[in-house]
């Protein structure tokens, strides 16, 4: 089926079940933009939406296309971008959306270029096979020491100790201190290595800021791609594959269920389809 006539066929079958475009977009927990590219066939649906709609809808749209995206050329894909990008610099229309929606890729831009920055400055290539590593008790964070150096190892409640030639690590409420000096903060999952003296934190989480002004830090997996943000008066929405983050006067959300209240400051942690909230 080509791609008009999908969107043609969903208005058909959205108007049968008396679905306006922004009721369907809620019943389906996708932008009403989405629902708006496909029915004017501007957009290639995934696999995932087609799932989606066909649930809500009661009719099996993967059926439909044989179980295959419909392909454009890619001459109509560039035709598609180039329009879009033109319309969203177009502030006459739709003013206060259009400029939210170019602060969000502005702030992506900025923590893209900052994080590229931070990556590549001052780090020389560490070649970890020389190490061996230490997980720390309960906390996760994971150690890198040379082989070659003796590490002597301490817990206690919330402090982790770790004595080597020449210095001393500490840990203590996920902050790293070598010889007493603040380092950085390193959370579940990142990793500190010790080289020649030096501590070098890598973190494993990509990081952004609410969206509004709220000063919430989020933490997403590295290499996890977000679909979609969409943003309110008042309300955050981040669409992470088949999962949602709601953000609505500093409570969270994930998939609708209530998962706690966050104050400014804190830090909003998603892995493996499940949130942390990290004062």
């Amino acid at each position: 089926m080509k791609q008009p006539d999908f969107g043609k066929k969903l208005i058909e079958i959205r108007k049968v079940h008396g679905f306006t475009q922004d009721q369907l977009a809620a019943k389906c927990k996708i932008t009403i933009r989405t629902i708006q590219r496909i029915e004017s066939g501007l957009v290639i649906p995934r696999a995932f939406t087609l799932k989606v709609l066909s649930d809500n809808l009661e009719f099996d749209f993967l059926e439909l296309t044989n179980g295959k995206k419909v392909i454009d050329s890619k001459l109509k894909w560039f035709n598609v971008i180039l329009w879009q990008a033109r319309d969203l610099f177009n502030l006459k229309t739709d003013t206060m959306k259009k400029v939210s929606i170019l602060s969000i890729i502005l702030c992506f831009l900025c923590v893209g270029l900052f994080t590229l920055i931070n990556d590549s400055k001052g780090q020389v290539p560490i070649n970890l096979d020389k190490y061996h590593f230490l997980k720390s008790n309960s906390r996760g964070i994971i150690y890198f020491f040379p082989r070659d150096e003796i590490v002597m190892t301490s817990n206690i409640k919330d402090t982790a100790d770790y004595k080597i030639k020449g210095g001393l690590i500490q840990e203590y409420k996920n902050k790293i201190f070598l010889n007493g000096k603040y380092i950085g903060k390193a959370l579940k999952f990142d990793t500190v290595i010790y080289n020649q003296g030096n501590i070098t934190i890598r973190p494993f989480y990509s990081y952004f800021e609410s969206s509004y002004g709220q000063n919430l830090h989020y933490l997403i997996p590295k290499g996890t791609w977000i679909d979609n943000v969409v943003v309110h008066i008042d309300t955050e929405y981040l669409y992470i594959g088949k999962h949602q983050i709601k953000e609505y006067k500093y409570k969270i959300f994930l998939d609708d269920v209530f998962q706690g209240q966050a104050a400014p400051g804190d830090s909003v942690i998603f892995k493996d389809g499940s949130i942390e909230i990290m004062k």
